[in-house]
């Protein structure tokens, strides 16, 4: 999986705020996201991940290993969610950020079906 580098704003309204860069491997999928702990809101903004009749979910993977889904996310553009009270914790330094193709009709799903289209650690938070 390639890694996902976390930076913080350089102005200091953004201090609190978290950007990150997701790749897929090869010419795969492009995400970037901002995360801004305070309001737990997660803006992701995608390149065109092609036509799929799946969708794209966003997934957190902790030390234990476990994914939990952060929720659907648009195959290209702008998408806007606010992390679950019970995964807020666990977005910080070694925690693995992935994308999954999804089916659309069951989303979000208690657990990956599909493989990982994206995916890396989280650093610098």
């Amino acid at each position: 999986p390639t890694e996902i580098y976390l930076f913080p704003y350089t102005t200091l309204s953004d201090l609190a705020r978290i950007v990150a860069q997701l790749r897929g491997e090869g010419e795969g999928p492009f995400v970037a996201a901002r995360y801004d702990p305070a309001t737990a809101q997660l803006r992701l903004v995608a390149q065109d991940m092609g036509d799929d009749p799946r969708v794209p979910e966003l997934w957190i993977i902790p030390e234990d290993g476990i994914p939990r889904s952060l929720g659907v996310i648009r195959p290209a553009g702008d998408t806007q969610l606010v992390v679950a009270a019970g995964h807020r914790s666990m977005i910080h330094d070694g925690a693995t950020l992935a994308i999954t193709m999804e089916p659309r009709a069951t989303a979000p799903h208690p657990a990956p079906t599909g493989p990982r289209v994206a995916a890396g650690k989280i650093f610098g938070i």
